[in-house]
This record gives C-alpha cells, structure tokens and sequence, in this order.
C-alpha cells in the first residue's frame, strides 16, 4: 500500500514504545529465547531498553535469522511509492468523496 504497486515487499514497523512487554501475555517476550542466552525481551532487557522490548526483538532476530534487510532493489521501488504518495492519497480521498 506505502509502495502504490505489488513491485516490491516492505514494510514499516511503528512501536511508540510504551506497551507493557513483560505482563506474561506474550510467550516470545515471557519465555527463554535460548538463541540469545536464555534472554526474556520482555524482562531481561535494563530499565531504559524495556520500553524498547518489542522493536529491538523486532530489529534482531528477523534479520539474524532471515536476513531482513530488504535489498537495495526493493527499497528502490518502495521509495518510488513513498514519493508520490500524498499525491495518491489526494487522489483516494477525491474519488472516496465522489
């Protein structure tokens, strides 16, 4: 949808970094993930990185385990999308409002 086409895959994560990781809802963040030292994201991390539980998981382990990066193909059509897509949305909102 960023991209306007089905050319390329991406995608953005937005994390204000305020949700409560560590309340014992979410096994991948309450559990040991021995990949890292036995390391709970949402317990183990210190005070200041807590808020920050779910994007750095977000940021580590697709990307060691994937390689998340997106190629520099890929980012090249997204960033065609994302630069025309105020005028897009322009255009959705005109058409929605007819």
């Amino acid at each position: 949808w960023v991209g306007g086409h089905g050319a390329g895959l991406g995608g953005i994560i937005v994390d204000k970094g305020g949700f409560n990781w560590a309340s014992g809802k979410f096994p991948l963040y309450d559990e040991p993930d021995t990949s890292y030292g036995g390391m709970r994201w949402g317990h183990d991390l210190p005070e200041s990185l807590a808020p920050l539980s779910y994007i750095l998981r977000c940021r580590t382990v697709p990307l060691r385990n994937l390689g998340g990066c997106m190629s520099p193909d890929n980012a090249w059509i997204i960033i065609q999308g994302i630069e025309t897509l105020s005028l897009r949305m322009e255009r959705h909102v005109e058409n929605a409002m007819k």
